[in-house]
Order: structure tokens, then sequence, then C-alpha cells
């Protein structure tokens, strides 16, 4: 009874801070791509003028965030930004307040935006086959872009006369999301730990990184599960499978589980979805399963799904990382192989399907920065398994987990600024003695985390090439 006391005061506690919590959350900056939807070209930035060019380019916007719900697209290369002051689209420097470098992302449906000016009402497309903003029709592709998260190889410039050298995999960092399934979209949670369904994080947040917790679950298999389907006149009749809860799926809705019941099934067929739409070598994807199923259950939920062609498999004699070390992404996006899968239960590990148990192959800190935030020692969260251990042929992926026990957006926009992951980083290195591969945040859009990655993936260059 008293931990149900505690459970009810904390979700009080949450509650109370969500409203004016949510109000001080700031937006990112984003590093993107910005793609269109009819040629498949990217726009980008060339002096003075902004111009189309090959999908295969790299062209790194930062979309800033202005009162009003506006936007300016300022071009990563030059610091330039996208207006029409003059009346032709170009690319300068501006004055605060500049309606003319303003734009609304308009929601064009299937993941696009048209991109319209405040000042002149006119849209960003290449009906003609060049890039102009003016008037369009209901319905044009070219006026509809797509954003598409930026991961740069050089952030940071190497040093002058060195060429970047390719890394592997274990030479990158990933933004990762706690609890990616308690989110607004996917269920009915009443306290989430993510804004944007998993497909969403995937696509609009530049997640790659998955935090899954699942479990059995009996269904209308049983007793109890036949009387939850007639006490909520069919509300709750989900037959028996794995599913994603939080510390079981039968005692409290929307606190243990959520409506509509999250089937693994359901989550890996969407992700086996998105990794055949989205073929890119910064489109891997790692799942960390915080597992309690009974053995056997969860490899076989996976092997059935729409994902199954695309686990990476480390044991497989194609990569024995263990003896040769961790591939490049150019290697598994050949091989089409951009799924890792990690479980947390040595017994339900499936070497012939690529399901590995995390701490053969990964270190990870103590998940929890406390009630307060202010518990940021970075220790091992596995005893066996010191922050700054290493295979013999190989290098353990480190995962850094960096949230509270009861997040709120506030709370984590706080958490993730710049400065507090900087701040964190450091501690966490010299545990460690390396770079993280993942960190793992809650309200992953918030604060300044997609900068925190692009900037890791920038030392990770610096490194790579020692």
């Amino acid at each position: 009874m008293k931990t149900l006391f505690r459970l009810i005061a904390a979700y009080a506690a949450r509650a109370s801070l969500f409203i004016a919590a949510s109000l001080l959350a700031a937006a990112p900056a984003w590093a993107d791509n910005i793609i269109n939807r009819w040629t498949g070209e990217k726009l980008a930035g060339q002096g003075s003028a902004a111009v189309m060019q090959a999908s295969t380019a790299e062209a790194n916007w930062i979309v800033e965030s202005v009162d009003g719900g506006f936007v300016l697209l300022k071009d990563g290369k030059s610091g330039l930004y996208l207006n029409v002051e003059t009346g032709a689209l170009t690319l300068s420097a501006i004055q605060p307040g500049w309606w003319s470098a303003q734009w609304t992302l308009e929601d064009a449906g299937e993941g696009y935006v048209r991109i319209k000016n405040r000042w002149k009402g006119t849209y960003l497309h290449n009906e003609t086959k060049s890039l102009a903003a003016g008037a369009i029709q209901p319905g044009w592709w070219s006026a509809q872009w797509k954003r598409e998260r930026y991961f740069p190889e050089t952030y940071r410039a190497p040093t002058a006369g060195r060429t970047t050298k390719e890394r592997r995999f274990d030479q990158y960092a990933w933004l990762t999301s706690h609890n990616a399934f308690i989110n607004y979209s996917d269920a009915r949670w009443t306290f989430p730990n993510q804004s944007r369904g998993i497909i969403g994080q995937l696509t609009s947040n530049g997640v790659r990184g998955l935090q899954l917790d699942v479990y059995d679950f009996t269904g209308t298999s049983d007793t109890r599960g036949i009387v939850a389907c007639g006490v909520t006149f069919s509300g709750d009749c989900y037959p028996a499978g794995v599913y994603m809860c939080h510390a079981d799926c039968v005692s409290i809705a929307g606190a243990n589980y959520a409506f509509p019941r999250q089937s693994l099934k359901d989550t890996m067929d969407a992700i086996g979805d998105w990794l055949a739409a989205n073929t890119g070598e910064q489109d891997v994807i790692t799942i960390f399963f915080e597992d309690y199923t009974a053995n056997g259950t969860l490899a076989a939920v996976i092997q059935s799904s729409r994902a199954a062609p695309y686990i990476f498999n480390p044991n497989d004699s194609q990569w024995s990382v263990k003896s040769r070390g961790w591939p490049t992404l150019r290697a598994m996006k050949a091989a089409d192989k951009r799924l890792v899968l990690f479980t947390s239960k040595s017994a339900n590990a499936d070497t012939n399907l690529g399901l590995s148990h995390d701490q053969s192959f990964n270190v990870e800190n103590y998940w929890s920065l406390g009630d307060m935030g202010t518990n940021t020692e970075c220790k091992t969260r596995w005893d066996n398994v010191p922050l700054n251990a290493n295979g013999s042929g190989f290098k353990r992926l480190f995962l850094m987990n960096h949230y509270r026990n009861v997040p709120t957006t506030g709370l984590s926009a706080k958490d993730n600024t710049l400065t507090n992951l900087q701040s964190r980083l450091i501690e966490c290195q010299k545990v460690a003695e390396r770079l993280p591969n993942y960190v793992a945040l809650d309200f992953v859009e918030l604060g300044g985390a997609g900068d925190f990655i692009v900037d890791l993936n920038g030392q990770w260059v610096a490194a790579a090439n020692e």
C-alpha cells in the first residue's frame, strides 16, 4: 500500500509540473537535409544562391525556431539564411525580425511539408526544375519537402592535409530514446517519456537507438484476461503474445500498460517497413530490449516480423565481430543488415538470429539521474562489466543513459541542454575511457540533444583519424 501511495504521489508531482514545464521547453536547432518529394534532390547553398543538388550529396541546414511558430533556414556551411528580402530567393546575412527570412512548415501529409514565406506568402518549389519561391498548385510534389536528419562526417574538420578515415559502427554516436514506446502517439500513456511515436522518433527526431521493455502477456488465454475483456466491454480483449509494458502488463492502465496495447510484433513490422523505406548509411537502428519474456518468445516474435531480414548478426561468419571488430556502416548497408538487437536476458540471446546479450557486447552506466537530477556520477549498471571493459578483438559499445526517475518535459529540457550533456560526457569519459556510442534521453527533441549528437560525432571523426 505504501508503494502505491508513493506511486500516486510521484504521478501527481509529474502532473502538477507538466503544463508549466511544457511552456518552458525550448525547441532545439536541428541539422537537416531538406529533400524535394518530386525529384529527390536536396536544397543546398551555393555562395549567395539557394540551389538544388543531387540526392547523394549532403546539405546541412539548421532549422531555427522564432516567435509565432515560424522558422529560419540557415545554411550550415556558410551560416547564411534563406530569404526573399530583395524579391528573389537568396542566401545572405539577415536583420532580426525580417519576415522575408521567416518560413512556415505546413503539413502536406505523408511526412512532407510545404515551406511558405511569411512576408510574401510564396512557397518554395522546383516545378520548373530550378528552385524558386512563388505561387503553387494544390498537390504539387515539387512544393513538398522532407526533413532528414543530417549526420555530418566532418563536423569538426580533420587536421589539414589528412583525409577523413571511414568509420566503423563503433565509432559513431546515435541519439537513443529511453522508453521509446511510452509516448503520446502510439498509445494512451498517462505520463510519457517521449512525445512522438516510435516511427516519428526515427523520422523526425533522428533517433537511431530504441529502449523497449518487453513482457509476455497472457491476454484472453486465461481467466484474468477473459474477465478484463468482459468488464471493459471488449476494450481490453487482446490475444496472448509479447507486448511492451512498464513493470508489468496488468496493474494500472496508463502507467504499466496503455491502450491500445502495444504488440511487439506490430512495432517490429513497422520498424521493418521504415528500414525498407530509409536506406541510407545512417539508417541503422539499434534496439535495447529490457527483457522479461519467457525463454524463446522474444526471438520468435522478432523472427516472424518484417524487420527480420535486416538483422545484423555479429556472430555470423561474415562479420565475426568479437574477433574481427565492428564493420563499417558502408559494409552494413551493402549487406542491408541495419538492425542491431540486444537483450538484457542472457537466456534469450539467440546467436543464430542475431539477438545478442547486451553484457557480452556493451558497457552501460547506471540509468538514473535521481529525482532531483543531481546524481551525475557515471558508474556501471552491471557490476561484472566495468565501464572501461573491452573485448580482446573488438570494442564494446557504450550506452550512456541520462534521464531521471520521473520525467517531465520541463525537467528533460533542462537535463538535455548542451551544457548538461557535455558535463555528463566529461564525467563518463573519465570512467569509461571512451566516447559514448548511444546517448539515451527522455523527450529527445528537447534541449540541445540533436546538437550534442552532431558534436559527439565530430569528436568520433577526430578520434577515428588519430
